[in-house]
């Protein structure tokens, strides 16, 4: 795309919102009804390796682990984070 013809919204908004504690978006409750439907979608349990719980709760252990791995390496470089992503993910899929 040339330089003249950037990116620009198709609406402005002239409020952004964020949600800091939760109140407006419950963060969690999509995030499990997302999970839930990717492993409807995808017929995860054709596998038989894990249940839908187990997906989510696995899910969660990893995004925790790499939010505390990026909250912790954000001085460093970047480079570290698709060879963890890949580390906590191939230990489990």
């Amino acid at each position: 795309m040339p330089p003249s013809q950037s990116f620009r919204p198709a609406k402005a908004y002239r409020h952004l919102f964020f949600d800091l504690d939760h109140t407006l978006w419950d963060f969690e409750k999509n995030a499990d009804e997302t999970l839930r439907t990717l492993f409807t979608h995808y017929d995860l349990g054709r596998f038989g390796t894990f249940t839908v719980e187990e997906f989510i709760d696995r899910y969660r252990d990893i995004n925790h682990a790499l939010w505390r791995l990026y909250q912790g390496a954000k001085s460093r470089s970047s480079s570290c984070a698709a060879p963890a992503l890949r580390a906590r993910w191939c230990g489990w899929a």
